[in-house]
């Protein structure tokens, strides 16, 4: 498919970038790409992650500078008494010209099938955490709590300038697909005094692999209890995702440069998003604390003999076995949320092992799980209950087929496999799950 790359106004020509048909199919640019107008240190390449040195401040918009880039912005609730100071950029803040306001991006798709698309935005100076903003991100009116999680725990004191690159889940891809696509970044609420700016922003088309990548790892934790969490789903600017070892470590690769925003998320816990710095072809740590609780709380496990089914296939792809799977699989004793996990990677169909243990289970057993056809079975064994209290036994797996990848954050699931009091009446207890067509 012909590539073309289309420019809302000016590239300047002083600024590195790689060419369209490289990039995505089309990829579309508001603002003129020259850092704020100080120009690019020589040798800097725009997309390696490195951060831009300091700058001075104020600066002001050139003529056909896009509405929105180029220019000192301030959060609209601003009303001269911030709660926690204010910056630098706030002193130098004109309205109406630092109002925040939507930066369009129109343009047409003809011949193009829109499948994926990515937004990378050059971002300066947002100080969230250490001046008490809450950004809101919306994309066409549209909350973007994705990108809000990032925006809101940049530090960029200096001021400098750095590149976020973002993953547009499905359900922004509509205003993608129309073309006419509009990003606002907004403090309406907290009245902070943050200044910020951007230099540009662009929206990549069914884009390519990145060119500029790095490594990221690191572990996960209980926050108060210290204890490893195995099974946490953990993705990169919703562009690369893994899953936590029984350990509780992760690594992330082929994560784009720039300011990576990672985060962790585990049924019962609340979801958590850091940032990080990561260079091209460099490798960053990270380690979450996750605590308790969360908006989406576990969902009540249906009965043992109930059947359940998760989405991870397309109806033409080979059964589970024959394509070769990734899974993630760990059991639970509810009785004091105990855990005993265990885990394998692709490609092998099948794993039974002494599951390695995390804390001190109150129930103890052997686990094993095994694809047959399209049905992934869970089973435990040699059950163990050295305490006479009640206990509730809970399964829990994440599928990822390799080649067909479908895994949406959402294919995380969990029931409800035995229950007893003081001693099993059972040696061997399993449920075999349909792996279905994704319908």
């Amino acid at each position: 498919m012909l590539a073309m790359f289309l420019a809302l106004s000016t590239f300047a020509a002083a600024a590195p970038a790689t060419p369209a048909g490289q990039e995505a199919d089309l990829v579309i640019q508001a603002g003129d790409m020259d850092n704020l107008g100080y120009g690019w240190p020589q040798g800097f390449d725009v997309f390696s992650g490195n951060s831009t040195p300091s700058h001075s401040y104020p600066f002001t918009p050139a003529a056909g500078d896009p509405p929105g880039t180029d220019r000192i912005l301030l959060g609209s609730g601003y009303r001269g008494s911030p709660p926690a100071g204010q910056d630098g950029y706030t002193g130098h803040a004109r309205r109406p010209d630092s109002m925040p306001v939507p930066i369009a991006l129109r343009y047409g798709t003809k011949g193009i099938p829109v499948k994926a698309a990515r937004l990378q935005l050059f971002v300066d100076d947002f100080q969230a955490p250490l001046l008490g903003a809450r950004y809101k991100v919306t994309i066409n009116g549209q909350r973007a709590l994705f990108l809000e999680d990032i925006i809101n725990s940049l530090r960029q004191t200096g001021p400098v300038g750095k590149l976020v690159s973002v993953q547009l889940p499905e359900e922004f891809l509509w205003p993608v697909r129309k073309g006419d696509f509009s990003l606002l970044i907004d403090d309406p609420d907290t009245g902070a005094g943050d200044g910020f700016a951007i230099d540009f922003v662009r929206l990549l088309i069914n884009p390519r692999d990145a060119a500029h990548v790095g490594r990221v790892t690191g572990r996960v934790t209980d926050k108060t209890t210290g204890r490893r969490l195995g099974g946490v789903q953990v993705t990169a600017d919703g562009l690369v995702s893994a899953a936590a070892d029984i350990d509780g470590s992760y690594e992330l690769t082929g994560v784009p440069a720039g300011l990576a925003g990672v985060t962790a998320k585990l049924k019962g816990y609340k979801p958590h998003t850091l940032t990080v710095d990561l260079v091209s072809g460099r490798s960053a740590s990270l380690d979450f604390s996750l605590e308790r609780g969360g908006e989406e709380p576990i969902p009540e496990s249906p009965p043992a003999e109930e059947s359940e089914s998760v989405a991870v296939m397309p109806s033409d792809a080979p059964p589970a076995a024959e394509a070769g799977a990734a899974v993630v699989a760990w059991g639970r004793d509810e009785s004091d949320s105990s855990d005993v996990a265990w885990h394998s990677l692709y490609p092998s169909p099948s794993f039974s092992d002494d599951p390695r243990r995390l804390g001190e289970p109150q129930a103890k057993w052997t686990a094993s799980y095994e694809f047959t056809g399209d049905q992934l079975c869970l089973s435990i064994k040699d059950l163990e209950a050295p305490t006479a209290s009640e206990h509730t036994l809970a399964l829990g797996y994440t599928v990822t087929l390799q080649g067909r990848v479908f895994d949406d954050g959402r294919t995380t699931r969990t029931f409800t496999l035995y229950r007893f009091k003081a001693k099993p009446d059972r040696s061997e207890i399993g449920k075999c799950v349909p792996v279905q067509a994704l319908k």
